[in-house]
């Protein structure tokens, strides 16, 4: 078996690669942790609500507070993909790059592709949690329907946020969604005479007047797309693809300080555990086709996980359902 050792080069370019339309690294941040397997505390919430009398005499004992906390244990998950080269093709790049014909290097294209994709999966998890209900608790979500979508010009979402937010035990200081779910927010005539002083009718909001208008941190807007079927036909001249952020939103405390560690009192909506970093892997494959060739694997070893449902609240249909639609193959 040959031997499989991470490129330290090229394991920075993939750890340091960002597309901007991709938001799951602001909603699940990546938190370190220093094994596969590892514990994390979870606290009885209302142990921290208890103001206890703290007042002391000159000869007293202070009172003890123990936090009694249950550890939950977790394991991070494998995430990886290969890009065969055939050692034909990276012969004959390395031979044009020699001669200054070109500057094609197959091995830094699949790098950049399996990154590109790699993070594409990634977002598709965190929406998809984002978006479960599960990982929210039944008081802290609710569906809209109707005049109260966001699409409705009667519907008034500033009203809706703030009383959500406000009846919060932690105060959400982010709020991410879909770029279909923005639009109708940012255009919505409540939001519009509120930021812009008008009769709501003309205009649109800006990510940063409705942050300050609702007094978060940041608004989080998904701009990526994936095909619905994840087995790639080529004989079909169309692909059939949707919004990976749906018709949801999410508002949740993000705490940057918070830790994947047990006994690091730090509550949190939740956060992206991973050993290690992304990882670029570079070995031979003797089997692949007639000469041989070189496999270039991407790898990271994380699990995404919700450590305070508390902390979050589920809006769901904000907005009507989407339809997927179809984008042409090029042949």
């Amino acid at each position: 078996m040959p031997t499989m050792l991470p490129n330290p080069v090229w394991s920075g370019f993939a750890e340091g690669y960002r597309n901007n339309r991709y938001i799951a690294d602001l909603v699940l941040p990546r938190v370190p942790v220093a094994a596969e397997l590892f514990e994390c505390d979870y606290y009885d919430i209302p142990e921290f609500l208890v103001a206890p009398n703290n007042e002391v005499g000159r000869l007293d004992r202070p009172p003890l507070v123990d936090f009694k906390a249950s550890q939950r244990q977790f394991r991070t998950k494998n995430y990886a993909m290969d890009s065969p080269l055939p050692q034909f093709d990276l012969d004959l790049a390395k031979a044009q790059r020699q001669s200054k014909i070109t500057k094609y290097d197959p091995e830094k294209l699949a790098m950049d592709g399996i990154a590109e994709l790699h993070e594409l999966a990634r977002e598709r998890r965190v929406a998809g949690i984002m978006s479960n209900p599960l990982n929210y608790l039944p008081s802290m979500q609710q569906v809209l329907a109707g005049p109260s979508q966001f699409t409705d010009p009667a519907a008034r979402p500033k009203d809706l946020l703030m009383a959500i937010m406000d009846g919060m035990l932690y105060r959400p200081n982010k709020m991410a969604m879909s770029r279909l779910a923005w639009t109708a927010l940012r255009s919505n005539p409540q939001i519009v005479a509120a930021v812009l002083g008008n009769a709501g009718s003309e205009g649109v909001a800006t990510v940063e007047q409705v942050a300050k208008l609702l007094e978060l941190d940041e608004i989080l807007v998904g701009d990526s797309f994936a095909a619905i079927s994840q087995n790639r036909d080529p004989s079909r001249p169309t692909e059939m693809v949707n919004r990976i952020w749906g018709n949801d939103v999410a508002l949740f405390y993000s705490n940057p300080a918070a830790q994947a560690i047990a006994g690091y009192n730090q509550f949190t909506f939740g956060y992206t555990a991973r050993l290690n970093g992304v990882e670029i892997l570079t070995f031979p494959d003797n089997y692949m086709g007639a000469g041989g060739g070189q496999v270039v694997r991407i790898r990271e070893r994380c699990i995404e996980i919700i450590t305070g449902k508390f902390c979050g609240y589920l809006l769901r249909n904000v907005i009507p359902a989407s339809t997927p639609f179809s984008m042409d193959r090029v042949m």
